[in-house]
Order: C-alpha cells, then sequence, then structure tokens
C-alpha cells in the first residue's frame, strides 16, 4: 500500500478487532497479565527507542491535555509508598550528562527566570533596605536634615524653597556606615 493512501474496508475492520481484542485490552478490562507475558512483552520491548518524530507527535498530541482532579487523586494514592530513586545512585556518565544540561546558558536564564520577584522562595513581598541596612529610616535622615539647619550642604539652598524633603547623601559612599558624620543633606 502507497504512503498516504486509504485502507479498505476490509483492512479497517481487521485493524479494529486487533485493537480492541482481549490480547492487546487486558489492562483497559481490569485484567492482569501473567509473569509469563509480562516477560515477554518486556524482552520485545527492550533496546527499543522512540524517534524524535514520534516524541514529537507524542507531545503535540499531550498539548493541553488537563487531567482531572479526581484522575491526579487517583495517581497520587498509587503513588503513595513509591520512593523515586531511593538509595540509587547515578552512574557518572549520567551525572556529567545532568551537569552539562545544568551549564548551558539557555538552561540557566530558564532557571533564573523562574526564581525572579514573587516565584522566589525567599521572597518577602519586595522588603529590603538592601546596600543601606535597616538603621537608614525616615528618623535618621529627618536628624541629618535637623543637624544641617534643614539647608543643603552643598548648595546652601534651604528645604522651604524646595518642592521636596532634602535628599540625606552619603559622604564616603559607604552605604552602610550610616554615622552622623559620614551623612549629609
Amino acid at each position: 500500500m502507497e504512503k498516504g493512501s486509504n485502507h479498505t474496508p476490509k483492512a479497517l475492520e481487521k485493524m479494529r478487532q486487533r485493537k480492541w481484542s482481549k490480547a492487546t485490552r487486558a489492562k483497559m478490562q481490569g485484567k492482569s497479565h501473567s509473569a509469563e507475558t509480562r516477560a515477554k512483552m518486556s524482552a520485545s520491548h527492550s533496546g527499543k527507542t522512540l524517534t524524535p518524530e514520534h516524541r514529537e507527535n507524542i507531545r503535540k498530541a499531550l498539548l493541553g491535555h488537563k487531567i482531572s482532579p479526581e484522575t491526579r487523586a487517583k495517581i497520587g494514592k498509587a503513588a503513595l509508598g513509591h520512593t523515586r530513586r531511593l538509595g540509587m545512585k547515578h552512574t557518572p556518565e549520567t551525572i556529567a550528562q545532568i551537569s552539562a544540561t545544568k551549564l548551558q546558558p539557555e538552561n540557566r536564564a530558564k532557571a533564573r527566570a523562574k526564581k525572579l520577584g514573587s516565584n522566589n522562595p525567599a521572597w518577602q513581598g519586595g522588603i529590603s533596605r538592601e546596600p543601606y541596612g535597616w538603621e537608614w529610616d525616615e528618623p535618621l535622615r529627618e536628624s541629618i536634615r535637623k543637624y544641617d539647619g534643614y539647608k543643603c550642604r552643598v548648595c546652601g539652598v534651604p528645604q522651604m524653597e524646595c518642592d521636596v524633603a532634602l535628599n540625606v547623601h552619603h559622604i564616603n559612599y559607604a552605604k552602610t556606615c550610616n554615622e552622623w558624620w559620614n551623612l549629609l543633606s
């Protein structure tokens, strides 16, 4: 039969019968295979790998497929007691492959993007005093403005002539040094 041609009705019926036969649908009907049958099936599938095209077709078929909460509960119940790879160790070749994958720039960029902002486990709602330290607050800045007489030490303009409060700056640029002698308004 040439590629792209239709199957005959007889061939279609034969395929349907084979698809729905008891031998291939035992699991779907709540039955289990014997140990001998499982061994034969395992031997026949050993060494087989899926082609990239086949894997892509499977991916496209499953794209957008949602699992219902009931099915998720069943999967979770069935997985209880199954510890994945507990006590097993990766081979040196596998460790090298995992490391090489992690070190690729696009993978590092994806991992970094997943942990940005509120997705980061250490996220505290955007609260950070870096690089100034926790003592850098409004009362400290107000005390420095008062110490300087509410005038800019650089140009001498009083705060009353400005629309906003005077900014407080560090003299030696060490932002963690919040002593009065290192601050000016």
